[in-house]
């Protein structure tokens, strides 16, 4: 337990090193709230259109701090990587496996408090504790989607924040599907978000959600495999 502890005080100490970092983590999700709670219900007063839009808005500040979190732990490991510290971290008395699910279940932990005070508290979703709690583990794990994307692909932080735009504009690209009609719809059902997206409006029309959950899950921990295999190869 003591070496898990001190893996996290020296993670906690990398972040609050950067300014950027620690915003990223801290004060970023903090104004996306009060955005959600305050800001996007004075909005829908001065256009009452909003209203019809309140789950989309929701989606979008939600991904928006779960990518944003994923980037903040890339970020260190971008950093770990240039300086060989993860090749050094297989001399230590931890597996290299134990060492990336523990940062990696941290950072889904994290993500999800984070997701579930925006869709249980944020007043944009009318979603039940069960239903709310499902949907923030669904958009929690893209924090360590994003993670493991930037990680593996990127050589530095320059490249990772390029390709930090780039992921979030695909996390995102689902959206459309809301605004198309079948066939052209399911062009995007590859992105595991299409899934959650879909959970989601099942839920506020009040439909049979429980066939899109369960392929959220499958088609997010899919990736989240894939992902966690292709690191190992590449940089451990």
């Amino acid at each position: 337990m003591s070496k898990w502890l001190l893996l996290s005080i020296t993670d906690l100490r990398n972040i609050l090193r950067e300014q950027f970092l620690w915003m990223m983590l801290i004060v970023a999700p903090i104004l996306q709230f009060l955005m959600a709670r305050y800001g996007v219900p004075w909005l829908t007063l001065q256009f009452p259109i909003l209203s019809d839009y309140s789950v989309l808005i929701a989606i979008f500040l939600t991904v928006q701090v779960c990518s944003g979190i994923g980037f903040v732990v890339a970020s260190i490991m971008l950093d770990e990587k240039d300086e060989a510290l993860l090749t050094a971290i297989r001399t230590l008395p931890v597996s290299a496996n134990s060492f990336l699910l523990f940062r990696l279940f941290g950072t889904t932990m994290i993500t999800f408090l984070f997701a579930w005070a925006m869709i249980y508290a944020g007043g944009l979703t009318n979603y039940g504790l069960p239903a709310s709690i499902a949907v923030a583990f669904l958009l929690a794990l893209i924090a360590p989607t994003v993670t493991l994307l930037m990680a593996t692909f990127a050589r530095n932080k320059v490249e990772g924040l390029a390709a930090f735009k780039g992921i979030n504009l695909v996390l995102l690209l689902p959206v459309i599907s809301f605004f198309v009609v079948p066939p052209l719809k399911y062009l995007f059902a590859i992105i595991p978000m299409y899934w959650s997206f879909q959970y989601m409006n099942a839920l506020d029309e009040g439909i049979p959600a429980m066939g899109f959950l369960s392929i959220a899950l499958l088609a997010h921990l899919a990736t989240l495999g894939w992902l966690f295999k292709l690191f190992r190869k590449r940089v451990f």
